[in-house]
């Protein structure tokens, strides 16, 4: 438990930092140096290898060590009328949760990178007065 918990809390820390320390302290547009590149390109490779590799492999090795989620173990079983049954193990549910996290580490990683290249732009401001299709004002009779 420890250790998923950890794993996860970083992960959580690492994203809150790049965002709110690194994005808003470095001026956008600013160029990179071979080194600021190789460090950036590191800080993302860990914080990738903690979403996909490290903190599923915890969730996994917590639920089956712990709390006993094996083939072995039956969390439900649904019966038809006597004409067949399937049962629903806690290894089953274990995996549905994994790939679960699997799919939200994936849209959360692709809000991230469009968070990211959009970081310090403001909206188009509406113009004042109104437009046509074709970007010319229109004028209105009152």
């Amino acid at each position: 438990m420890v250790a998923f918990v950890t794993s996860f809390v970083l992960l959580v820390l690492m994203t809150a930092f790049a965002f709110l320390y690194i994005g808003r302290r470095r001026p956008l547009g600013t160029p990179f140096t071979w080194a600021e590149a190789v460090v950036a390109a590191l800080y993302v490779f860990g914080m990738i290898l903690l979403a996909y590799g490290i903190v599923p492999n915890q969730w996994l090795l917590f639920s089956s060590n712990e709390w006993g989620w094996r083939a072995d173990a039956i969390a439900y079983v649904a019966k038809f009328w006597g004409r067949g049954q399937v049962i629903i193990t806690k290894q089953a549910i274990r995996d549905i949760v994994v790939t679960t996290m699997y799919i939200v580490f994936l849209v959360v990683h692709i809000l991230l990178w469009t968070l990211w290249q959009k970081r310090g732009q403001r909206r188009a401001e509406q113009p004042a007065i109104e437009t046509s299709t074709f970007g010319r004002p229109l004028v209105r009779k009152v």
